[in-house]
């Protein structure tokens, strides 16, 4: 094959791909889920008649409470983590291992949380789903300018398998709120923090999955046929 034709053969082959956005860092990234996650926070306690206080009553399980606190950072942080890393080039391992951080953070919580009610009586039904419920939803408000924010940064790479990259981006960020709910919620009761608290993550991510990953899908499409193709 000659030279020229050779290059004839690569200007035909690029000449019909099209540019691609370049797919911000994750530090800058995270720090502007936090900030978001921070400013959501902020403007909700404004709303609700003053900003938010860490330590509510826990004096009967304060290690309890902040260990939960504790497995909620770490689940929200490699669940995030993990669900960025996944759609950037090079990041496999950094999403294998934040996964595993993700996984390890849902045990730590859900073990705590269980802990919680071992001894521990249960309000009535209605009051108990009423006060589940109520945390569940702020937690999921919460998590929802830096759950936007995530799904715009899944819409610009392509993730091998769109559902889980979702499931955990709404595990990572609604775990983001209910840090901020655990923090300053003055229901210590060990089966409303278990169900409203501990398991608001999971729950979160197993309902919002689907509908994340169709609506990143569908923006990632409409994205690249909006990029004008090379001339």
């Amino acid at each position: 094959m000659s030279r020229r034709t050779h290059d004839d053969l690569v200007h035909e082959l690029a000449r019909d791909l099209r540019p691609v956005r370049p797919i911000a860092s994750l530090r800058v990234t995270a720090v502007k889920l936090l900030a978001l996650w921070l400013g959501a926070v902020g403007v909700s306690g404004v709303l609700r008649g003053g900003l938010p206080s860490l330590g509510a009553d826990t004096s009967s399980g304060q290690l309890l409470h902040w260990s939960i606190l504790v497995g909620l950072a770490i689940l929200a942080g490699g669940a995030l983590l993990a669900a960025c890393a996944s759609v950037v080039p090079g990041r496999d391992r950094v999403a294998r291992a934040s996964r595993a951080v993700a996984a390890l953070g849902v045990a730590w919580v859900v073990g705590f949380g269980l802990a919680g009610i071992i001894g521990d009586q249960a309000a009535p039904h209605a009051e108990l789903l009423a006060g589940s419920f109520a945390c569940f939803g702020y937690a999921i408000v919460l998590g929802l300018p830096s759950l936007g924010m995530a799904a715009a940064f899944l819409s610009r790479g392509v993730a091998a398998n769109p559902r889980l990259a979702s499931g955990v981006a709404a595990a990572g960020t609604v775990g983001l709120g209910a840090f901020a709910v655990h923090a300053t919620c003055p229901d210590t009761g060990g089966y409303h923090v278990l169900l409203s608290h501990c398991l608001t993550p999971i729950l979160a991510a197993g309902l919002l999955a689907l509908p994340l990953a169709a609506l990143i899908v569908r923006a990632s499409r409409t994205e690249s046929r909006s990029l004008p193709a090379n001339p």
